[in-house]
């Protein structure tokens, strides 16, 4: 693949390694390069991880390489095991956790007190306020 994610965001239950925020990626950025400059590192499990590779191994590597974990918070992604073990991970490794409320549902427990980017008016994508305010969270 060469890095982009031009299709319609699609609900997938994924943490951390989901483009179903709507948010745009190319070539491995976030956010782009507009007139502020040059987005945001992004790792993301339908990139990085090789044909044939041990996911487990792989998006635990990933956790423990990371300075924050970015989590795409939605009906889907709140149930799915997978997301919340990948949670507790960021977590108990005092990972920088950034939520992204991307449709409506209940925030886990552990992230209530944490300030999330809200993206649920969105129709077609998080507008600039929220990608201003993400890469801002990710230290730019």
């Amino acid at each position: 693949m060469d890095g982009q994610a031009d299709a319609p965001p699609q609900e997938s239950p994924a943490a951390g390694t989901d483009s179903g925020s709507g948010l745009r990626v190319r070539g491995g950025r976030a956010g782009g390069g507009g007139a502020g400059g040059g987005g945001a590192p992004v790792w993301l499990d339908q990139w990085d991880i090789p044909s044939g590779a041990d996911w487990d191994y792989e998006i635990d590597r990933a956790l423990y390489d990371c300075r924050h974990f970015l989590i795409v918070l939605s009906p889907a992604a709140v149930e799915s095991e997978e997301v919340r073990g990948e949670l507790r991970t960021a977590l108990e490794e005092d990972k920088r956790v950034v939520p992204v409320l991307y449709r409506a549902c209940r925030v886990p427990r552990r992230l209530r007190l944490l300030q999330h980017i809200d993206c649920t008016g969105a129709d077609s994508g998080p507008g600039e306020e929220a990608v201003r305010l993400l890469l801002d969270a990710l230290g730019r």
